[in-house]
């Protein structure tokens, strides 16, 4: 089978851009996936730190607790005094 040189070059063009059109997906893909890793890290440190604010000020608020009660029960003498 001949091909005429038309035919020739569409084919040339097509394959040309066929590569081109592989090239700006995997470059845009490769930039996607590193924006979106970026956004995530970000996403889960904000959330760690939040977490960690919080589990901090829960730990803070059962200390105070405990030392408020043990001030409490300084001048107790007996099991029933520190219930009551």
């Amino acid at each position: 089978m001949q091909l005429s040189f038309g035919q020739k070059l569409l084919i040339a063009v097509g394959i040309i851009i066929l590569v081109i059109m592989g090239l700006f997906t995997f470059a845009a893909d490769r930039r996607l996936q590193s924006t979106t890793d970026t956004y995530v890290n970000a996403m889960l440190d904000g959330a760690v730190q939040q977490s960690t604010a919080n589990i901090s000020d829960w730990l803070n608020t059962r200390l105070d607790m405990t030392e408020a009660t043990a001030d409490a029960l300084v001048e107790t003498r007996s099991d029933n005094m520190a219930e009551t």
